[in-house]
């Protein structure tokens, strides 16, 4: 797991110390080495985090033939790779991923190349001979990968935070990502920043960048297509690609630990890992200063009965400090819409602390074996006949962040917002349309979870890996699955939960289904006392002053709990990053 970073400029020359720049503000990434390449049109920097070759043989930006390679990530079927192109005549000097990758583009050129490697990564790939750059994101968005575009320039990072160490980056909010947040919580597009003139490129795409003329290309996509009519020959399927998957999460040179929530996907996922595993396994579970923990109870079962080296990381309410919410803040790039930022954040660090920089999770099973559909709202708002209109009232306006102390002048605009947001992302398949909101919920809240998972952990310079996404076929085989086979009997995922039986605690497999736990209400109290400290700083916020009524600023008391936590971390977001409006 690294960083990458770098400007293209067909009219300008490039300085190499704003490539230092960048590379400096995401060290974090990769703090065990670096390097730059510059060309009559590119300047590009990679950080290195060393995980497959820890030798010095691997550093990049790696150049082959014609080609110039900065990448992050983790090529998955490198081994199976280097032996077919073993075969084809090519010879290797690494015992890595990244000398595999770029010989794979040199042998089968991007596109077929793209269709062939398993994995997670953002790649910069650069054409000495063309001069032509490649900027491309894996096939669900697992590895981050932003720009910004000029009359002059392309200016590229793993972090939005690199890209501002350039001169003349706008720093001006995103008025319609906002308005946004308000309405779709974590659930929000793949595209847009909360930075307007700064953009994600979009999970299984790739920008052709040539002469400051870009192309996006779409290399990788996914849609419905049943093939399965019962759900022993799904639970077959996907327990062959998942223990695959499992196993080639172990592949690394470093020590390897995983987290334990106590639910059925970290669960599964850790048993999986202790049995491939010749080591025995340290897991790491985020706890709350109250009795009545469930993960953790949970966490505790399968852990004594798997023989884990269990790690506790208790989060107290004194973590919600503005120090903490700042920090975290910087690291993700986003509002800390979700509390429970700051515990991964704590869980990364103590992992960390003791010496891994691997880190395993069950995120992203939710999202494509339909595990939210008794708790999201959206849900219920299927019927016979989709009806995008009542969606967006009844749905999302009706349930909105601060619904009812909205600027006026913005009403027009969040509906506007909300009916764009729904026509790019919701695709209504009638004859299944649970599984067009698990579509949904994958093309946007398991994005954002994704891109949080990441930058979280590498802000203690820890890889992040994801089994249940960073293979595609686990995905696929959710897309030939019908919604009635994830639901059968009543329950959310029932694939999982089927497959899981025998393998871990019945308690586990047969847990109520709840989101991966916020901090305790009584911890809010901590939130209160922030906001009634700095109530005066808050309500001048730029952003807040701009799309609230100001009427409601008198009292604090005019606003829920929920409501100040938003406006805290807005205030925060906008001081920390020197925001515009």
């Amino acid at each position: 797991m690294c960083g990458i970073a770098g400007i293209y400029n067909s009219k300008e020359k490039i300085k190499k110390r704003d490539i230092k720049k960048m590379m400096d503000a995401i060290k974090h990434r990769g703090p065990d080495g670096s390097g730059i390449f510059m060309a009559n049109k590119l300047g590009l920097g990679h950080r290195l985090l060393k995980i497959q070759d820890v030798s010095d043989d691997s550093v990049q930006p790696y150049e082959y033939n014609n080609l110039v390679l900065a990448f992050n990530g983790e090529i998955y079927n490198f081994e199976e790779l280097k032996e077919e192109l073993e075969k084809r005549g090519y010879d290797f000097v690494t015992t890595g991923d990244t000398e595999v990758l770029i010989k794979m583009l040199d042998c089968y050129g991007l596109d077929e190349a793209l269709k062939r490697i398993e994995g997670c990564y953002a790649l910069a790939i650069y054409n000495k001979n063309t001069e032509e750059l490649f900027l491309v994101r894996d096939r669900f968005g697992i590895k981050p990968l932003y720009y910004y575009k000029d009359d002059n320039r392309i200016v590229f990072c793993s972090e939005i935070k690199g890209i501002l160490q350039c001169d003349g980056i706008p720093r001006k909010f995103n008025i319609d990502k906002v308005l946004e947040t308000f309405n779709c919580r974590l659930w929000l597009d793949s595209e847009t920043t909360l930075f307007e003139s700064i953009f994600s490129i979009k999970p299984g795409c790739y920008l052709k960048i040539n002469d400051n003329k870009v192309e996006e290309v779409q290399y990788y996509s996914l849609s419905f297509n049943y093939k399965y009519d019962n759900a022993n020959s799904v639970v077959k399927d996907f327990g062959d690609a998942f223990e695959d998957s499992v196993k080639k999460k172990l592949i690394s040179k470093v020590p390897v630990a995983a987290f334990l929530s106590g639910g059925l996907d970290s669960s599964i996922v850790c048993k999986l890992l202790k049995d491939y595993s010749k080591e025995r396994l340290s897991t790491y579970t985020i706890c709350y200063d109250f009795d009545n923990d469930l993960d953790k109870n949970h966490a505790e079962v399968i852990a004594k009965a798997e023989g884990f080296d269990n790690h506790n990381i208790t989060i107290t309410e004194d973590m919600y400090s503005i120090e903490n919410i700042d920090m975290v803040t910087y690291g993700v790039e986003e509002v800390l819409i979700d509390k429970v930022y700051i515990p991964m954040y704590f869980n990364y660090k103590a992992a960390k602390k003791d010496g891994y920089t691997v880190v395993i999770s069950g995120q992203g099973s939710d999202e494509a074996w339909l595990g939210y559909i008794f708790i999201w709202k959206i849900f219920t708002y299927l019927n016979e006949k989709y009806d995008k209109k009542i969606m967006v009232e009844d749905c999302y306006l009706d349930n909105m962040m601060f619904k009812d102390k909205l600027n006026k002048k913005y009403n027009k605009q969040v509906y506007d917002v909300m009916n764009s947001y729904l026509n790019k992302n919701l695709i209504i398949d009638n004859s299944d349309q649970m599984n067009s909101i698990g579509d949904l919920s994958l093309k946007t809240i398991l994005h954002d979870l994704l891109i949080q998972e990441d930058k979280i952990a590498m802000m203690s310079s820890v890889e992040s890996r994801v089994p249940f996404v960073d293979s595609h076929k686990i995905v696929e085989i959710a897309y030939q699955t019908p919604s009635k086979l994830k639901l059968f009997d009543g329950r959310e995922k029932y694939i999982v939960r089927k497959y899981s039986e025998g393998k871990i605690d019945d308690s586990i497999v047969k847990r109520e289904k709840y989101p991966f736990p916020e901090p305790p209400k009584i911890y809010n109290k901590k939130v209160t006392e922030l906001c009634k400290k700095y109530w005066s700083e808050i309500i001048n916020s730029k952003i807040l002053s701009l799309v609230l009524d100001n009427k409601n600023f008198e009292n604090i008391d005019n606003f829920t709990e929920q409501e100040q936590w938003w406006m805290l971390i807005y205030w925060r977001f906008e001081e920390v990053f020197k925001m515009e409006v």
